[in-house]
């Protein structure tokens, strides 16, 4: 496995998130503002990752202090799924 600074191999197959999704994601997961199945369907993932993520059981050492969700080099286009 390949690991990046954040600990996540990323790049392997099956991963749907980018690092800034990933980050983004986590951060919004944390601040509980957004329904567990709204940011699912925002992120195109399964709820099942959403709480996995918010147990700390995903992404568990990837730091999100110091993400701005309203910076524009982080506004990509959030879910996967056409």
């Amino acid at each position: 496995h390949t690991l990046n600074k954040y600990g996540l191999n990323y790049k392997l197959r099956g991963h749907k998130l980018s690092i800034n999704k990933a980050r983004r994601l986590k951060k919004l997961v944390l601040e509980g503002r957004l329904k567990p199945t709204t940011l699912a369907k925002m992120f195109g993932v399964s709820l099942v990752q959403i709480y996995r993520i918010r147990w700390g059981e995903l992404w568990g050492k990837l730091n999100v202090d110091d993400v701005n969700l309203d910076a524009e080099e982080e506004k990509e286009p959030l879910s996967n799924v056409a």
